[in-house]
């Protein structure tokens, strides 16, 4: 359940972060700490990130979403993390130039990508570019509704 998986990686966030805060009380202890602490939190991210892509075309995007802020909080360079980028984008038909930060960020209502079919509707062209309207047609067009 992704409801439940968000949690439970908002729970590893916030122990490692309680964990952090105990061992600043000792700069050394801190240094022992804090590397070992980052070496596990960036497996335990690499791992989720791969489980995410586990389930092919039938990926559940919402635990990508939850995997993708996971390992952004971690470390947005990770290994793996493109590949889950690359792939959540594509499921969801976003433009692979549409920053990861912004999708992340979203709600989970702006992410639900609505076809005109389930809307009972039927495009006349699926292209992937606007059909081009020569200058005349468009001006006049826009004189007439002016008018």
């Amino acid at each position: 359940d992704s409801e439940h998986a968000q949690k439970q990686l908002e729970a590893i966030i916030a122990a490692a972060s309680g964990i952090e805060t105990a061992v600043q009380s000792s700069p050394e202890v801190h240094r022992r700490v804090s590397a070992r602490m980052s070496s596990i939190l960036e497996k335990v991210a690499s791992i989720i990130l791969s489980a995410s892509l586990s389930g092919g075309e039938g990926t559940d995007t919402q635990l990508m979403r939850h995997a993708l802020k996971f390992a952004s909080n971690i470390d947005p360079h990770l290994p793996g993390m493109e590949e889950v980028e690359r792939r959540f984008k594509m499921l969801l038909k976003f433009p692979a130039g549409i920053k990861i930060s912004d999708l992340l960020m979203a709600s989970e209502v702006d992410l639900v990508r609505l076809e005109p079919g389930s809307r009972g509707l039927t495009l006349a062209s699926d292209a992937p570019q606007l059909a081009r309207v020569d200058e005349a047609t468009r001006y006049s067009v826009r004189d007439d509704t002016a008018q």
